[in-house]
Formats: C-alpha cells, sequence, structure tokens
C-alpha cells in the first residue's frame, strides 16, 4: 500500500522509474532469501520414488497409482495410460544403459516410460517378472505364471522378446521363480565372456530338484550349470549361486560363484567348516565382495567375511556382525571414499549366556552388546568411532569402553534411520546413534551426529531422534521429528545452527514425515523432497526449495589459495602419517570449517588421485593365514596347518602360489614390496593306471543315484515346503594404529557353539524319531511303499556319499557330499540319513539394498 500511494505521489517520471525499480530489487531479494514450498496430494502412501534424472521423479503408491514430474518434484500429475487404482504393481528403473528409462508394471499391461512420461513401450501382457537386456531395450525376459489352484504351485514359463514385449517367444517351463525374486538375468557386460544372447534362470527338475541354466539365445544350447540351485543372483561382475545340501533333509547350503558369466563355477572358500544357512552379499561396489554368512539357525549375527579380487577367495573380517533375522546386516559402505566401512559387532557373545539363548530381534536387542566399529582400510582391521570431543559421556575420550555407536540396516525400528553418505559428497557421513558402552536402543538414547573427515572425527549437531537427509556436500541438512508434525528444521552450516520451518503452512496441517530425498543427479541442487503420509493414510509429496539461501561459494579450482573457501582433505592425514590410501594419495576439495557458502550448481569438486609405492600397508593375510605376531612384536601372517595341509592343487592349468599375503581388493598401489599371490602355471602328467580309478568313480556315480532314487522318494513330496525355505537364502556404510586382525573371539578353529550343528552322528537321536520329527517340522504324511515291490533290506549309507569330480564347463556342479581336498573345498559332512533340518528361521525380506542367498 505505502508503495502504491508514494508512486501516485511522486511528481517526476524519472523518479518514479526509479521507485519501482528499487520496489522490484525488493521483491526479487525477498523471494530468492525464503524458502518456496510446494506440495502434490496422491491416491494411498507412497511405495517407491525414483529420481530419473536432474529434473525427472516418478512415485509409485500403495494403491497401484503411478505420478510423474517433469519439474523437479515441483508438480505431479498421474500416469495418463494408468488412470485406475491397482494398475501399477513394480516401478523400477531399467539396467546399465537403459537407466534413464523406468519399467511400470501391472497387472495386465506394461509400459516403459522416459523422463517425460512419454511411453517407449506398451507391453501387452500379463507378466510376472520383466527384466530388460542391458544393452538392448527392444530385448526383454519375461515371466508367466499360471494361477495356484488350492494347495497346488503355480506353474511359470520364461519367455524372450525382440521387440519390446509386442510378442513373446517361449524358453522354457517348470521356471523356479517366487514373487519377489526371479533368479534369471542377462549375460553381465562388466564380466568377461559377456555374450549379448546369452541368459541364465533356475528351474524345476523330475524329482522336484532345482538345476541353475545357462541358454544361448542363438543356438538354442541348453546347459546346466549348478544343480540344487535354490537362488540365483547378479551384482556388478559376479553372479551367485547358493546351492542346497541335500540327504533325506535340507542340511545347509554353500555359495558358489562365476566372474565369467558361467564359463566357470567356483565355490567359495572359506577358512573354516562351520555350516553354512545363509548368505547376504553386503558390498559388491569395490571389484571384490562382502558376504555375510549365518553360521546358526536363530541368532541376531552373522560372520563377515571379505573377498580378493576373483571374488572366490575369503579371509574373515568381522566375526559376530549384526543381522536380524530378515537378513538385514549392519555393515555399511561410506559413499564417495574407498575402502570405509561402518560395522555392528555382537562383542560378548561367547560370555553372555542370555545373549545365545534369545529367540526375536527384541529379546536380543535387550540381551546383547553391539558396539560400532569403523574399518579405513576395506575390512581388515576395526576400531572403535571416535566420540565428539565435548562429548560429556565418555569425557571426550575414545576407549573400548566408551565410543561412538550408530544404527544401521538391522535396526528394526525404520523410524532411526541409516547412514547416510553420497557418493560426489566424500568424506560427509550423518548418522544417528549414542556415546557409550553399546548401541542404545531407545528412543531417548539417540541423537544425531556428523563426520566431514569419513567417519575419523565427529560432531554432536541435533539431539534426540529425527528423520535426515542432505544435499550440496552436507551444506544444506534437514531434519524431521518422528511424528505427525507441520515444522522441519534446517541448518546452512553443517548443524551448527538451525532453524524451524512450516511447511505445511497450517497449524492444523499435519503429516508423518516417511523420507528426506535428495536429487542424487544433482548433488549441487538446494531442493529436498519429504515423501509424507496424512493420519488418513494419504501421501502427499512436498518440495522445499532453498535457492538463494547462501552465497555461492569462490575458489573451488585453487583450494590451495588463502582466499579460496575451499581447502585440500587428505583421508587420514590427521591421524596417520602415511598419507597414502589403499594404495594411492587421494586429495579431496572440501569447503573450510568455518565457511558458510553453497557450491556453484553444476560444479564438480576437485579430486587428485595419484598411485603410491606398495608397503605392507597394502596387504592383507591371505586366504587360510593369520594375523599374528613374530618373535619381534610385529604383526605377520601366519599359516594356520589346519586349513593348508598341502600345497594349493593344478586348477586349469594353474596353480595358485601364496606368501600368506594378499593385496587387498582395488588397491592401486605401484612397485615396491610385492607380496602379493602369484598365478603359475602347472601340468599334470596322464597316469596309464588312471582307467580303474574312473571306472570305480562311475560305479559310484550309479550307486549314488540308485541310492539317491531309494532315498529321495519319501522327501519327494515335501520339496515344495523346502523349496518355500530355499527361497529365504537369498537377500538381492581418531584412527589408531591397526588392531590384529583376529580378535580373540575370531579365531580359525570351529566354534564349539557351531559343532553340534555341523552333525555328529554319534550325539544324534535315532534314526527313526529323527525321520519322525522331519515329517512333523515339514507337515509331510508318512511314506507309503508298496511291499510286493520293496526291497527286503535297504542299502543304508553309513557315512557321505561322493560326487565324481566333473569338468566345470560341460557338466553341471553337483552338490558336493564330502571336500576331497580340505583345505580348497570345505562344505560341512553329510549327517546320517533322516536327520532332522535345521530349525528354519522366518522368511526373508527380500526387498533391500543387499542381496540374501
Amino acid at each position: 500500500f505505502f508503495s502504491i500511494s508514494a508512486y501516485k505521489r511522486w511528481p517526476y517520471p524519472k523518479m518514479r522509474s526509479m521507485w519501482q525499480a528499487f520496489i522490484i530489487l525488493m521483491f526479487v531479494i525477498v523471494s530468492r532469501c525464503s524458502i518456496q514450498v510446494s506440495k502434490t496430494l496422491m491416491e494411498g502412501d507412497i511405495k517407491d520414488v525414483i529420481w530419473v534424472n536432474e529434473w525427472s521423479v516418478h512415485v509409485r503408491t500403495d494403491k497401484g497409482n503411478a505420478y510423474t514430474s517433469s519439474n523437479k518434484g515441483a508438480t505431479f500429475t498421474l500416469f495418463e495410460h494408468c488412470p485406475t487404482e491397482s494398475c501399477v504393481s513394480v516401478m523400477k528403473a531399467l539396467p546399465e544403459e537403459n537407466k534413464h528409462l523406468t519399467l511400470f508394471q501391472g497387472k495386465t499391461n506394461s509400459w516403459v516410460v522416459d523422463a517425460n512420461a512419454t511411453v517407449v513401450q506398451d507391453i501387452p501382457h500379463k507378466l510376472m517378472h520383466i527384466i530388460h537386456h542391458p544393452k538392448n531395450i527392444n530385448r526383454l525376459l519375461a515371466v508367466a505364471c499360471s494361477e495356484a489352484i488350492f494347495d497346488t504351485r503355480q506353474s511359470c514359463s520364461l519367455f524372450t522378446s525382440e521387440n519390446g514385449g509386442q510378442s513373446l517367444d517361449s524358453v522354457d517351463s517348470n521356471l523356479y521363480v517366487v514373487e519377489s525374486q526371479a533368479n534369471l538375468g542377462w549375460a553381465l557386460p562388466e564380466a568377461t565372456g559377456f555374450d549379448e544372447n546369452l541368459i541364465f534362470y533356475v528351474r524345476i527338475l523330475d524329482l522336484q530338484m532345482l538345476e541353475l541354466v545357462k541358454y544361448h539365445l542363438t543356438t538354442k544350447r541348453k546347459e546346466s550349470q549348478v544343480l540344487d540351485c535354490a537362488a540365483y543372483a547378479q551384482r556388478h561382475e559376479f553372479m551367485f549361486a547358493a546351492q542346497v545340501t541335500m540327504g533325506l533333509s535340507f542340511t545347509g547350503a554353500h555359495l558358489l560363484i562365476s566372474a565369467d558369466n558361467g564359463n566357470k563355477w567356483t565355490t567359495v572358500q572359506l577358512p573354516n567348516n562351520d555350516p553354512q544357512f545363509r548368505f547376504t552379499i553386503v558390498d559388491a561396489s569395490e571389484h571384490m565382495m562382502f558376504l555375510n554368512i549365518y553360521h546358526q539357525e536363530g541368532s541376531t549375527w552373522g560372520s563377515t567375511y571379505s573377498s580378493d579380487a576373483t571374488g572366490a577367495w575369503y579371509t574373515p573380517s568381522m566375526r559376530y556382525t549384526r543381522r536380524n533375522f530378515k537378513g538385514d546386516v549392519d555393515f555399511h559402505k561410506i559413499f564417495g571414499i574407498q575402502g570405509v566401512y561402518v560395522a555392528n559387532e555382537l562383542t560378548d557373545y561367547k560370555e553372555n549366556l542370555a545373549c545365545q539363548m534369545c529367540s526375536s530381534n527384541d529379546e536380543c536387542d535387550e540381551a546383547c552388546i553391539y558396539q560400532t566399529r569403523i574399518s579405513l582400510d576395506k575390512g581388515h582391521t576395526w576400531q572403535p568411532l571416535a566420540v565428539p570431543k565435548d562429548d560429556p559421556i565418555c569425557g571426550g575420550k575414545t576407549s573400548k569402553d566408551c565410543s561412538l555407536h550408530l544404527h544401521a540396516a538391522a535396526t528394526s525400528d525404520e523410524s532411526h534411520n541409516n547412514i547416510k553418505s553420497h557418493q560426489q559428497s566424500p568424506g560427509i557421513i550423518l548418522a544417528a546413534g549414542n556415546t557409550g558402552r553399546k548401541l542404545g536402543l531407545g528412543d531417548d538414547a539417540v541423537d544425531l551426529f556428523m563426520s566431514r573427515d569419513a567417519g575419523i572425527t565427529w560432531r554432536r549437531i541435533k539431539t534426540g531422534r529425527w528423520l535426515y537427509g542432505f544435499a550440496d556436500h552436507g551444506g544444506l541438512i534437514v531434519l524431521a521429528a518422528h511424528n505427525l508434525v507441520n515444522v522441519v528444521w534446517y541448518s546452512l552450516d553443517e548443524g551448527k545452527t538451525w532453524t524451524s520451518f512450516p511447511f505445511t503452512g497450517s497449524e492444523q496441517e499435519k503429516v508423518v514425515v516417511k523420507k528426506i530425498l535428495y536429487n542424487p543427479h544433482h548433488p549441487t541442487s538446494h531442493s529436498m523432497l519429504l515423501e509424507t503420509v496424512t493420519a488418513e493414510g494419504e501421501g502427499r509429496i512436498y518440495r522445499l526449495l532453498f535457492d538463494g539461501m547462501a552465497r555461492e561459494c569462490q575458489g573451488m579450482t585453487n583450494p590451495s589459495d588463502s582466499s579460496s573457501d575451499y581447502e585440500w582433505w587428505i583421508p587420514r592425514a590427521e591421524k596417520d602419517d602415511a598419507k597414502c590410501f589403499m594404495g594411492s594419495l587421494q586429495k579431496y576439495a572440501v569447503r573450510k570449517v568455518d565457511t558458510v557458502c553453497w557450491d556453484p550448481v553444476g560444479t564438480v569438486r576437485e579430486v587428485h588421485l595419484s598411485n603410491c609405492t606398495c608397503t605392507m600397508d597394502d596387504y592383507e593375510c591371505d586366504y587360510g593365514y593369520y594375523e599374528g605376531l613374530d618373535t619381534n612384536g610385529e604383526p605377520v601372517c601366519k599359516k594356520d596347518p589346519k586349513y593348508l595341509s598341502s600345497n594349493y592343487q593344478c586348477v586349469d592349468g594353474q596353480v595358485r602360489v601364496t606368501q600368506g599375503y594378499v593385496k587387498t581388493a582395488g588397491n592401486t598401489c605401484d612397485g615396491g614390496l610385492d607380496l602379493d599371490v602369484k598365478w603359475e602355471k602347472c601340468y599334470i602328467p596322464p597316469s596309464s593306471s588312471g582307467l580303474w580309478p574312473m571306472i570305480g568313480m562311475g560305479l559310484l556315480a550309479a550307486a549314488v543315484v540308485a541310492v539317491g532314487f531309494v532315498y529321495r522318494g519319501p522327501i519327494g513330496e515335501c520339496v515344495g515346503q523346502i523349496i518355500d525355505f530355499q527361497t529365504t537364502l537369498f537377500r538381492g556404510t581418531g584412527y589408531q594404529a591397526p588392531d590384529q586382525q583376529f580378535s580373540e573371539s575370531f579365531d580359525l578353529e570351529d566354534d564349539e557353539d557351531l559343532e553340534g550343528a555341523a552333525g555328529d552322528p554319534g550325539a544324534e537321536a535315532p534314526a527313526d524319531e529323527q525321520e519322525q520329527d522331519l515329517r512333523r517340522d515339514l507337515e509331510c504324511p508318512p511314506p507309503q511303499q508298496d511291499e510286493s515291490s520293496a526291497p527286503t533290506e535297504a542299502p543304508t549309507p553309513t557315512g557321505p556319499s561322493f560326487t565324481p569330480v566333473v569338468p566345470p564347463r560341460a557338466t553341471p556342479i553337483a552338490p558336493p557330499r564330502q571336500a576331497t581336498q580340505p583345505e580348497r573345498l570345505m562344505p560341512q559332512s553329510m549327517p546320517a540319513p533322516h536327520a532332522p533340518p535345521p530349525a528354519l528361521g522366518p522368511q526373508a525380506d527380500t526387498e533391500d539394498d543387499d542381496y540374501m542367498l
């Protein structure tokens, strides 16, 4: 009103123009210094949000509606090809070169859409699974299943299409799939031996056996790969197959891996023979793997192992890693920097009887002691997390009994949030946790912590339990409480100060904030999406735009200049004289600690990498070796005679020669100390007397087949239920001197607590009682045997059966019954006939970043 009145009374036109320009300038300044909010109402609770690129977002709700946005989430429109409810049941990004496209999979039709929500493929078929080719958008695998009738299992068939799903060509029937897991895929472009016409899938054979098949779409050649394959998955350049060890009952499983698109499958080599039940691949992003194995059913821990670059040879990393019954593992990779991991360790398992006896997540959380550890060398050594300098509980001093502990994936309460780090924000971590003796699981024991040096030092930036997200490399942090709210909190100075903002615009309009999302394709964007739900269960997307709230940083290209807003950060340089990290000198341009500014939009921060000369720090103990001390008290890798009783054998013309050390996978050091594993040529001369052993092996194989027919029969009726269990086998982040690799509780000997699970025939119940227990557990009817056709006396095996050694390329890998080379292949021994299965745990939740086998 004042501006209009003054404008009318101003006598001179020139002064009127000046006043008008002043008003416009003030309007621009005020608008740029305020947070802009936009809201979209959606039908149903939000289930999936996918950022397609810098400006496109897709959303799916639990009512089967799909929404798309082409303006960074400011507004959304209903997907026009699917205007009704229950139309879209699955929404996922396509792989590899087509990741800018999204699949909307419905009950009767499916669509592939681009960032503008334009349909590029209309697939007019009712399908359970659709898997597109990693290179060619027009090629896809499709699974169609019949409806299950009464107690029968549904029948599924595999099809392929060369024209974007318009027509389907049959490949195979009796496909083994579950709703959440397809158990099939194309060949992997990242692996050697890639052929664009190769596919892999699991099918059900006669006698209800499972088989992994490699099939060539052009030559129509079908090659059996792995028998008794209960689950199959792919991750980067690796393929995984979980092979069930079967007698008359399920006695465990073991994992096989291929890094050359199925040309060769290798049993994962572990330095112990503990029983194996489930496998979670917690990380495979750095050309190696971290594998968590469930050695004991009903426990809340699994053992984590790290592999070499081939993915086949494993050394222990953390014996008792926290894990819940769904298969979620507290093992987190810190993105943006190589080799840094955070994990929660169960520290008192052997001494804590209550922890050993607990039977639920809540009971175990109450009874067990979990402590957070950090590794700066890819899982080789672990240290406690440093407490903040001003921490009142630990007095600012970090020790074994007082350190920082963080919540990760295994915490059952999703409201605790997870550890957050971004690939394009090296060093920045946000996490919820507490300081003290152990991880606190109550709501009153959670605060928000931040690190800007990849976990070496930490600050408490907000007390209480919050949802959180960050953008602009930590320059913008947004928080929300865990109840019905209309306010969020934000910080522009890495959590030093906080400001509240009423984003709903009304005290009466409150929602529950489920997630705070940033744009992963645009790390310097200053907008955040709030995924929310009303008390009535209806979804809302709020976009908060913070543009203009801070000045633009200067001097990114010259961090060494005193006038620059940036400085060089060298990982580990603050705490360790050796500045080389994973074999290279890494330098990152980061904002100075007390600088409040934002990166220029669209810029990428400066990163300098240069290789270092190899030293002892670049190596870890090889498979079958453990870290001990030499006569001078210095760390040294010692050979364990139990698992390396003889030299490695010649395989495919090569023999693996070790000095007890292996270079850490992904390490880029050059020259200097060379302790790495070598592969040397070898030769096995033919033996003129080798005919009789081959004949003997052939007769033995025939005997095994015969025994299989005799003893698999009664269980055949129950295999459907066993397969249901098998689906739980799959589940597809102050530096100190390194401690010893193995703690007292992580030796290379078998755990005494686990020896019974491996099977001791002398300690088992009578076979008849075990058979009745097995049938009761599986709810199977007793076998009906025709007396006229029954043998007078069925042969009873007195020990483990054998499987002939077969070439890995032409013959499928059968489940091993006894390891002929204990140092290389060590599945558990087969128990006596009719041995009961281990306690079957609950079904695993497969909707997770990790893969579960």
